[in-house]
C-alpha cells in the first residue's frame, strides 16, 4: 500500500475533509492505489469518490455565498424579490437565481464541479429575457468561461479560501443590449396578460383568445419598458406572497415562458 493513502484512511473514521492537510502530496498516492487488485468494491468506491471531492468547491457551496451576498445587499430594499432556480422557455431553462426589483437580474453558477456544455444555450435563452446577467464561476473554469460570455454579461470569480466561498467580482453587468419582448411577454400567465390589457383598456374579448395573440397584442401596444414593468410586477406579486420584502427570499417561482404559444399556467 502505498505509505501516504494510509494518513487518509481515518477520514472514514469521521475526521473532517479541513482536516486533512496532505491532501495535495496524496494525488499521486491515490492513483496507485486505484490500480491495486481487491479495490473495486462499493466501499473503497465510496472512500476514493469522497478523496477525489477533497477541497472541491460544490455547486450549493457557492449558491449559499451568493444567497447571502444578495440578501445583504437587497436586506432594506422591499421592492426586491430573490428567486431560486427561475424557469424560462417553457421550464427548459431554469436560472440559478434571478433579483427581481426595478430590472431582472440573472446569475448563473457554474462551480469547479460543474461544466460548460450547456453554457452556450443558456447564453442564447437568457440573453431574450433578462436585463442584466451575471457569471459566477469557479477558478477551474474561469479562464473558458470570461472568453464565452457576451460583454455585457458580468462575472465573479468563486474561491474556496479557509473552507469558505469567496466571491470576487472580476467584471461588471451591463445592460442587455437585444432582449426579445416576445419572450419576455411570455413569462406572463395568461389571466396576468390579459389583466394588463384590461387596465389599458385593450382586452376586447382577448381571454378568449389564444395566448400567442393575446402576446401579439401586448407587444404592439406597450414600449418595451411598459412591458418589461409589467413583468416584473406579476412575477413579485405571484404566490400570494403577501407584502413582500427583502426577507421573504427563499420561496421558489415558476415563471415559465411559452414559445410555442400554448397558455402556461
Amino acid at each position: 500500500m502505498p505509505g501516504l493513502v494510509a494518513g487518509v484512511i481515518p477520514a472514514k473514521a469521521g475526521i473532517q475533509p479541513s482536516s486533512i492537510v496532505l491532501w495535495g502530496a496524496l494525488r499521486w498516492d491515490l492513483a496507485v492505489w486505484r490500480m491495486l487488485p481487491g479495490k473495486t468494491g462499493s466501499m473503497w468506491q465510496k472512500w476514493l469518490t469522497t478523496c477525489d471531492s477533497l477541497g472541491r468547491m460544490r455547486d450549493s457551496d457557492v449558491r449559499m455565498a451568493l444567497r447571502h451576498k444578495l440578501q445583504c445587499k437587497h436586506a432594506h430594499d422591499r421592492s426586491t424579490r430573490i428567486v431560486e432556480e427561475m424557469g424560462i422557455w417553457s421550464g427548459a431553462v431554469r436560472i440559478d437565481m434571478a433579483v427581481i426589483n426595478g430590472q431582472l437580474a440573472g446569475f448563473e453558477l457554474k462551480s469547479d464541479s460543474d461544466t460548460l456544455l450547456r453554457l452556450p444555450y443558456q447564453i442564447e435563452i437568457y440573453g431574450k429575457v433578462f436585463d442584466r446577467v451575471t457569471l459566477v464561476v469557479g477558478r477551474k473554469l474561469y479562464a473558458e468561461a470570461i472568453e464565452c460570455i457576451p460583454h455585457w454579461w458580468g462575472c465573479v470569480l468563486a474561491e474556496m479560501k479557509n473552507d469558505k466561498v469567496v466571491l470576487q467580482p472580476k467584471r461588471r453587468a451591463r445592460r442587455n443590449p437585444g432582449p426579445d419582448a416576445h419572450v419576455l411577454a411570455q413569462l406572463l400567465w395568461k389571466d396576468e396578460a390579459v389583466a394588463i390589457l384590461e387596465k389599458r383598456g385593450l382586452a376586447g374579448g382577448r381571454r378568449s383568445k389564444r395566448a400567442a395573440e393575446i402576446t401579439d397584442q401586448l407587444v404592439e401596444n406597450l414600449s418595451y419598458r411598459q412591458l418589461a414593468s409589467h413583468v416584473r410586477d406579476a412575477l413579485k406579486a405571484r404566490q400570494k406572497l403577501g407584502q413582500l420584502t427583502a426577507r421573504e427570499f427563499d420561496v421558489p417561482i415558476d415563471a415559465v415562458a411559452n414559445p410555442t404559444g400554448r397558455a402556461s399556467r
